[in-house]
């Protein structure tokens, strides 16, 4: 039976007030309905818009926010751009640590990570490797704030998980992404390990 041992890393950059508890799902609000919300290139109101929030628009995942707070880090297809925080109201958190569910990804070689707290999980990769697993709650740190772990049993082996937030970039794209992971599988003297970013909900 070969033993599989995995460490997720989930990190995130870390600004004033609210960022300790980024990245997390907000909803555009105060935006006329004929109106959008613009996405721009950089956090100031005069530089180039690379992308728009729909008026009433939910479920936006705010990565980051600058320096000031005003300015939160959204993803618009495949690049990154900064939104009002004026316009962005953040939903009711689920207490669940990072997030209730993580999808998380890693490029050369491609592999994904889907991880459902209280409930499961999946990890697949390019060589049609399927793993199904039990999952119970990220535990917090004992002694480090926005670290969490845990241990699930597949049927292959053991999975150990630890995140942690801090910010992450794919290497695919321009997009940036609030949680990073770093995945360790294999037995004795087989070990392999995959680096990639995870985003808060599902894929």
């Amino acid at each position: 039976m070969i033993r599989i041992w995995a460490a997720a890393l989930v990190l995130l950059s870390l600004s004033p007030a609210i960022a300790q508890d980024l990245p997390a799902f907000f909803d555009v609000a105060g935006v006329s309905q004929n109106d959008v919300l613009n996405v721009r290139s950089e956090p100031t109101a005069g530089s180039d818009i690379v992308g728009k929030l729909a008026a009433g628009q939910t479920g936006v995942e705010v990565v980051a926010v600058d320096d000031s707070g005003r300015w939160g880090q959204v993803n618009v297809g495949e690049r990154s751009g900064w939104a009002s925080m004026t316009y962005l109201v953040r939903q009711t958190p689920d207490g669940y640590g990072p997030a209730r569910q993580l999808s998380c990804f890693g490029t050369e070689p491609f592999w994904s990570l889907d991880l459902i707290q209280n409930q499961g999980g999946e990890f697949r990769d390019m060589a049609e490797t399927t793993l199904h697993f039990p999952l119970g709650r990220l535990s917090d740190s004992g002694n480090l704030i926005g670290r969490y772990g845990t241990i699930a049993q597949t049927d292959d082996g053991t999975l150990a998980i630890i995140v942690r937030r801090e910010a992450c970039n794919d290497g695919m794209s321009d997009r940036q992404f609030g949680l990073g992971i770093d995945l360790v599988l294999g037995g004795p003297g087989a070990s392999q390990t995959l680096s990639g970013c995870c985003r808060i909900g599902q894929n």
